[in-house]
């Protein structure tokens, strides 16, 4: 439990140092800076680094010899991750605009082989009390994996409008197995 916390908060360490790099719509960067988050497992790790124009380079690295690196898409702001208990499974939430986030789930096999769960956020938001597309500054807010890596608890947030529509803070429970979401 403790092991998990300390990796959401050093995720959200990078992600902050990540939003002190931005500045307006145009990314600013040093240069040569490069944040590892490392599976507990110490299977595999991501790396992210910007590439001096205009996006972070995100890489799955494996640490057996013989299998090759994973690219993960590359926006214009770094990605906060969170690794399963059991290192299997990766969670990304990525910012995608003024205000958005969405999130992505990966399965990482001992194989080498990185799969993203299509449509994961979008699952996540149809069990939602309030549609995504009603709100503004929308996103996970936390993530918490179980001890058995079965199942991803998340907090969607969004904000009202002008016009009064509600605000949201909902939890959401993943099951891995199933792919399947319920609120909470």
């Amino acid at each position: 439990m403790i092991r998990h916390l300390l990796s959401f908060s050093r995720c959200a360490l990078v992600a902050f140092i990540g939003v002190l790099l931005v500045a307006g719509s145009q990314p600013v960067h040093a240069a040569d800076r490069e944040e590892k988050i490392v599976c507990e497992s110490s299977r595999w790790e991501v790396r992210q680094r910007w590439d001096g124009e205009d996006r972070w380079k995100e890489e799955l690295h494996f640490r057996k010899s013989g299998l090759t690196f994973v690219t993960l898409e590359g926006l214009s702001w770094p990605a906060v991750y969170d690794v399963s208990p059991d290192g299997q499974w990766l969670l990304r939430i990525q910012k995608i605009g003024s205000g958005e986030s969405m999130g992505m789930l990966y399965r990482v096999e001992e194989n080498g082989r990185v799969s993203e769960i299509a449509g994961f956020d979008d699952l996540l938001w149809s069990v939602s009390p309030v549609r995504r597309n009603q709100l503004y500054h929308t996103g996970i807010t936390s993530a918490k994996w179980t001890d058995d890596s079965a199942s991803l608890k998340v907090r969607l947030a969004g904000k009202a409008d002008s016009k009064g529509k509600p605000e949201l803070d909902a939890a959401v429970l993943y099951d891995v197995k199933t792919h399947k979401a319920r609120r909470l």
